[in-house]
């Protein structure tokens, strides 16, 4: 089976109209990418339970955004980056097909960053919530 995929399309700001295709991580780099957050946000002194980290994505949406607040940044920064390593940028949205590597220099505001970031997150997590809920059926 194929790795998930998702367009997605900013509305607003200077990005407006901008479209990015969004890939999921392969399943070594998801849990290994979840096992990082984790650790990091318990070691500035969030308490995980061990339910939630076993759980991988899933865990993480379950902790929400205090995750972020409890990893110091210069820990968070590689984290922020390989989520966009999920990221690609097509340059003309009549032809999807034809994507490029995501360049900073693609965004001209922060605002995208965050949204294109969310987005992300969201795909893994829905993946991982459908394929739990798939098999406690």
């Amino acid at each position: 089976m194929a790795r998930r995929q998702e367009q997605y399309t900013i509305e607003g700001g200077r990005d407006d109209g901008k479209t990015f295709l969004l890939t999921e991580m392969p399943a070594d780099q998801a849990e290994q990418f979840a096992w990082k957050a984790a650790c990091a946000a318990y070691n500035g002194g969030m308490g995980i339970p061990y339910d939630l980290l076993k759980s991988g994505w899933a865990g993480l949406a379950h902790i929400g955004p205090g995750l972020l607040t409890a990893i110091p940044y210069e820990v968070l920064k590689p984290l922020l980056d390989e989520m966009l390593k999920c990221v690609q940028i097509v340059p003309e949205p009549s032809k999807p097909s034809i994507t490029r590597p995501f360049d900073y220099a693609d965004i001209e505001e922060a605002t995208t960053l965050l949204a294109l970031r969310a987005e992300v997150f969201k795909l893994h997590v829905n993946f991982s919530e459908a394929a739990e809920n798939s098999t406690s059926a």
